[in-house]
């Protein structure tokens, strides 16, 4: 078998993939996209999986295909944007599955792509509760577990129009998730 960074590796859709066994990732936005994919990535490597999203049909197809792979997995429906949701999804995952030892932040959602002048005050406020403040009321609940147990590493997904144009407030609001937090 392969090795990737020292460890026993699967192939993950054409990717080496670490041996994850008896670890635990819990990933937001596990519904759909990026989040599915990478929650079936962690599946496919062994690790436990909680799957977290408000979309309680696609956790439960994201659930049924990681227990395919063998992956034990638990649905989380739950929002971003309310941090006793998001602090009861990281108890949960250490209930079900007794730690944490990985998190993809990943739940997002995009605004309209209109110029600046036309976005409403409702569409920032909501981009930014679940692009900005979601991954910070995530990180919270997390480093908080991590930091119990000594150990643990968090990924956060942003966008690329962090640092395109700003004449779209896309671009402007999504680089507060990203690109001005990353530069």
């Amino acid at each position: 078998m392969k090795r990737c960074g020292g460890m026993p590796a699967n192939s993950v859709g054409g990717f080496m993939a670490a041996d994850l066994s008896g670890r635990t990732a819990l990933i937001t936005g596990a519904a759909s996209g990026i989040g599915r994919a990478s929650a079936l990535a962690f599946a496919a490597a062994g690790a436990n999986v909680a799957l977290v999203d408000i979309d309680g049909d696609g956790l439960a197809r994201t659930a049924a295909t990681a227990r395919k792979l063998g992956s034990p997995a638990e649905v989380i429906q739950a929002d971003v944007t309310d941090l006793r949701a998001v602090t009861a999804a990281v108890a949960r995952t250490v209930e079900v599955f007794g730690r944490l030892d990985a998190a993809h932040n990943n739940a997002g959602v995009p605004g309209p792509y209109v110029p600046l002048d036309e976005y409403s005050e409702e569409d920032f406020l909501r981009v930014l509760q679940v692009d900005l403040v979601g991954v910070w009321r995530c990180m919270r609940a997390e480093i908080r577990q991590m930091r119990a147990q000594r150990a643990g590493a968090i990924v956060n997904t942003s966008s690329m129009l962090g640092a395109a144009e700003a004449s779209y407030i896309t671009g402007s609001v999504l680089a507060a998730d990203g690109g001005w937090l990353a530069g």
